[in-house]
């Protein structure tokens, strides 16, 4: 009985220790890779599901060919920046945006330009970042969107393949703590 005992206590510590390591880590940097129809990856799958098709015979990717699309990216609290590195294939359309959701704003982004009038058949890769300040975080989700206009109309389909997220953090230090701990207890 004591040995079970034990046993329980020692996977509550590794449980909590599990939690605490996801929420107040001191590793400064953070890599999130995206894991298709996993509900545990800490990046969503494209969204919403009647836009967008799963390319079984490619691994991981995905083709969209309405626009906009969505993902969510699972981040922990007090960050500085994300960076998203994707890859992409795109045959037709001559602009392919990557937006992060503003601050404080509904559905306003953050657009950054993944390609610009340069086509290619080739699967291409671009890592592109925001600071703090340009993105807004909702349930410990950043929401970002891939835009390609005219997409439906003239160009056919955009091939999604691997997303990383590149977490920054801000330093969590003890009275981060202590703040943190009174907030999600109730204390002010």
């Amino acid at each position: 009985m004591k040995i079970a005992r034990w046993v329980l206590y020692l996977m509550a510590i590794v449980f909590l220790g599990w939690i605490g390591w996801q929420n107040f880590s001191p590793a400064p940097i953070m890599v999130l890779r995206y894991k298709k129809g996993d509900p545990a990856s800490p990046i969503s799958d494209l969204y919403p599901h009647d836009r967008v098709i799963d390319l079984p015979e490619n691994g991981s990717k995905q083709s969209f060919y309405r626009e906009p699309i969505y993902f969510d990216v699972l981040v922990p609290p007090k960050i500085k920046q994300i960076a998203v590195d994707i890859t992409w294939q795109n045959q037709l359309a001559p602009i392919v945006k990557l937006g992060a959701r503003k601050r404080g704003v509904d559905w306003i982004y953050n657009w950054q330009t993944l390609q610009d009038k340069n086509k290619s058949e080739n699967e291409q890769r671009k890592t592109l970042t925001w600071p703090r300040q340009d993105f807004f975080i909702d349930n410990n989700r950043v929401n970002f969107s891939l835009s390609v206009p005219d997409l439906e109309d003239k160009y056919g389909q955009i091939i999604v393949g691997d997303i990383t997220a590149t977490i920054t953090r801000e330093p969590f230090g003890w009275p981060e703590l202590v703040i943190y701990a009174k907030n999600i207890i109730g204390l002010k």
